[in-house]
C-alpha cells in the first residue's frame, strides 16, 4: 500500500497477499486491523467513481418509484444516482437503510431500499465485509432490512433473508439480458478504480437493470446497477 505525494508513491505498509484475493477480503483486512473507517472508508474507497450523471436505467428506476408504478426497489449499490435523478426534478428522494426509513419514504414516493448502505447517508457504516457483522449498528440495520423485505414480499422471500457483501446467489432469479459496457470476467470487481486499489491491471465494468418482479399485486423493482 502506498501514500502519494509530489515525488510519487511511497510504500507505507506491506499487505498480506490473502487480502488481495477479493474486495471483501481487502475490506476485512482493514476492519480487523482497526483501520476500516479511518483508512479504508475515508482514504482508499474511490467514492468519486460512484458519482456522476444518472443514465437511462437510473432514470427508469427513479421514475417507477416516483410514480409508484413500482411498490419499492432493492439495491446493493452505494451510489446515489437514482436519488440524484429524482432530486433534479425537485423530489428529495433518499435511499432507505432500514425498514423504518423505508416506511417513512412512502410518504412521498415508493422506497429505494439500500441494504448495503449509502455513500451519502452514513457512509462509515456501508457494508463491505462479513467481518462487520459484529458491528451492532450494521447488524441491526441489516436485520431491519431483511425483516422489511420479507414482509414486503410475502410468499416470495424466505425468512430469514441472507444479506452478504459481494456475493451472487447460487440460484439467481431470471434477469433481463445484461447490457455490457465492456467485456468483464465473471466475478470482476465493480470498477477500474477498485482494480487499481487492489493492484489488478485488467479493467472491466458491467451494468444491468434487474427485471421487475411482483409482490402480490404490486410490482417490486430489483436493481443491479454495477459500475
Amino acid at each position: 500500500m502506498c501514500s502519494g505525494d509530489a515525488m510519487g508513491p511511497t510504500p507505507i505498509a506491506l499487505l498480506p497477499p490473502s487480502c488481495l484475493a477479493s474486495l471483501e477480503s481487502f475490506a476485512a483486512h482493514f476492519y480487523n486491523t482497526g483501520q476500516f473507517e479511518s483508512l479504508f472508508i475515508n482514504r482508499l474507497v474511490p467514492w468519486d467513481e460512484l458519482a456522476g450523471e444518472p443514465n437511462g436505467a437510473h432514470a427508469a428506476a427513479a421514475d417507477l418509484l416516483l410514480t409508484r408504478a413500482a411498490n419499492f426497489a432493492l439495491t446493493s449499490n452505494f451510489d446515489c444516482l437514482v436519488e440524484h435523478w429524482a432530486n433534479a426534478r425537485k423530489v428529495s428522494m433518499r435511499g432507505a437503510l432500514s425498514g423504518t426509513q423505508a416506511e417513512q419514504e412512502r410518504q412521498s414516493n415508493s422506497p429505494l431500499v439500500k441494504f448495503h448502505g449509502c455513500m451519502n447517508r452514513c457512509r462509515e457504516k456501508t457494508y463491505w465485509t462479513q467481518a462487520q457483522d459484529e458491528d451492532q449498528e450494521v447488524k441491526q440495520r441489516i436485520e431491519s432490512c431483511t425483516k422489511w423485505m420479507a414482509s414486503a414480499m410475502p410468499g416470495k422471500v424466505s425468512t430469514p433473508v441472507e444479506i452478504s457483501p459481494f456475493r451472487r446467489s447460487k440460484n439467481p432469479p431470471p434477469r433481463t439480458p445484461q447490457r455490457r459496457l465492456s467485456e468483464a470476467p465473471a466475478g470482476a470487481d465493480p470498477s477500474a478504480a477498485w482494480r487499481r486499489v487492489l493492484g489488478v491491471a485488467e479493467a472491466g465494468a458491467s451494468e444491468s437493470l434487474g427485471s421487475a418482479s411482483r409482490a402480490g399485486t404490486n410490482p417490486a423493482l430489483r436493481l443491479s446497477l454495477s459500475r
